[in-house]
């Protein structure tokens, strides 16, 4: 039998498994959604009013909860060609500089999308006539698994620093 991964670890795998997947539902609302808009457009001359509205919250939704699970798989813009020329330590300390910004960046997204769903919540969208806050809550939320999949990377590559190191 395989070693019994840790909880934590597991944990974040269901959450990024619980993204990627809500992810690919809202892609997949928001491809139905568009394209009904444009056929009634097109072919009944009258587009439903609340289209464009429910596809922006969608792509919003699946863009930046798509980013969170590319940082959880290391899938995000890195600079490889630059990162390659350096000695493997110095890569290793530059990825630890790395996650470090990043994880302030998730900071940043956590405190500052909190403050922007609180000012929005009284906005209604005209068509829909839900809060403006509903399309902005992914922004804390995105923090949150931003911060959390790269504590997950950074206690990683403490632990590939220290055992070089030995």
């Amino acid at each position: 039998m395989g070693k019994r991964r840790p909880l934590v670890i597991r944990a974040l795998d269901l959450t990024a498994w619980a993204s990627e997947n809500v992810s690919a539902v809202f892609l997949g609302i928001m491809t139905v959604v568009i394209t009904w808009q444009v056929f009634s457009r097109k072919v009944l001359s009258a587009a439903p009013y609340w289209s464009e509205e429910l596809a922006i919250i969608l792509m919003v939704w699946f863009g930046l909860l798509g980013s969170a699970v590319g940082v959880r798989k290391g899938t995000h813009i890195a600079l490889e060609f630059f990162m390659s020329l350096f000695p493997p330590r110095v890569r290793q300390v530059n990825q630890i500089v790395l996650d470090l910004l990043v994880l302030a960046f998730s900071v940043f997204l956590m405190v500052e999308g909190v403050e922007l769903v609180r000012v929005s919540r009284t906005i209604t969208m005209p068509a829909l006539k839900i809060s403006q806050s509903l399309v902005y809550m992914v922004i804390p939320v995105i923090g949150v698994l931003i911060c959390l999949y790269t504590l997950e990377s950074l206690a990683r590559d403490i632990l590939a620093l220290r055992k070089e190191a030995k």
